[in-house]
């Protein structure tokens, strides 16, 4: 209460949008919830990329087997009951068909149907999700080890690599691969102006969760700069040389990294990075 307290008293003449700009910086620390799953959630939430979590592929793979083998059975009783049929006549016309036993064999197969058709697409949707990055994995592996909250049976599930899928928006390309090295980097030579830079969602000193990205903007200079020496000096070379098939060679590979770069870009997307660091 003492939080919200000071937060609301202001003096008379204070405008709403003071107030409310100074109700948006006050943001909940992880620390700030209670131990156990109620601080290892707000670990979870306070970045997509922990979104991390198990894909139950043999489960699945499971439940769609015995769903369809259940089918079959229903398949073959009901090709039985068409082939055992003494009146033709009900085979000719469904709505003359008086069989019941055939009826209730339809029915059947169609919750059972049904059923099936909704696992295959739920598991379809859910193969679609991409594989859990290892960086990301190990930095909750690394949280865990120094906050021992969780019962160690219900964090097993962070053992299963090939089966850990996250929930969070791909990334993909060059320049998220750039991102994490030139964090990385901050992190390692100067981790407490990196700290102290950025609000960060966490007080503790081993977690990096910052809220303002500086490594996206120096990776895209990095990016950039390194664009542009890949469009000059192909140019440079190619008036130094006097062959063609030479200067082809040259275009040919420079037009290659250039696309296969901007096309990392394009697909590029750009959440806040953190990193957790271990205990040490």
């Amino acid at each position: 209460m003492g939080t919200l307290k000071n937060l609301f008293v202001t003096k008379a003449n204070t405008s709403t949008s003071d107030i409310e700009s100074q109700t948006h910086l006050v943001q909940p620390k992880i620390e700030s919830f209670p131990s156990g799953y109620p601080r290892f959630s707000a670990l979870l939430g306070a970045d997509p990329s922990f979104q991390i979590y198990r894909r139950f592929s043999y489960l699945r793979s499971r439940i769609i087997l015995l769903k369809q083998d259940r089918l079959s059975v229903l398949e073959e009783r009901l090709e039985a009951l068409d082939r055992e049929e003494e009146s033709p006549i009900f085979l000719g016309s469904s709505r003359r068909d008086r069989n019941t036993e055939r009826q209730a064999a339809l029915s059947e197969i169609k919750a059972a149907l049904s059923g099936y058709d909704d696992t295959i697409k739920k598991t379809s949707e859910i193969h679609h999700f991409d594989a859990a990055k290892p960086r990301h994995v190990n930095s909750i592996r690394n949280w865990i080890a120094g906050n021992a909250f969780i019962a160690r049976l219900e964090t097993k599930f962070l053992d299963h690599d090939d089966d850990l899928l996250t929930i969070s928006p791909p990334e993909d390309g060059t320049l998220s691969s750039l991102e994490n090295w030139v964090e990385d980097a901050l992190i390692y030579l100067n981790s407490d102006y990196y700290k102290n830079r950025y609000t960060s969602k966490s007080s503790d000193p081993n977690v990096y969760i910052p809220s303002a990205s500086v490594q996206t903007h120096l990776a895209r200079a990095i990016l950039g700069l390194f664009v542009i020496i890949l469009i000059i000096v192909p140019v440079l070379v190619c008036n130094s040389l006097s062959s063609i098939t030479s200067r082809v060679i040259v275009i040919g590979v420079a037009t290659s990294v250039f696309i296969a770069i901007m096309s990392g870009i394009l697909r590029a997307i750009h959440p806040s990075w953190y990193r957790l660091a271990p205990d040490r």
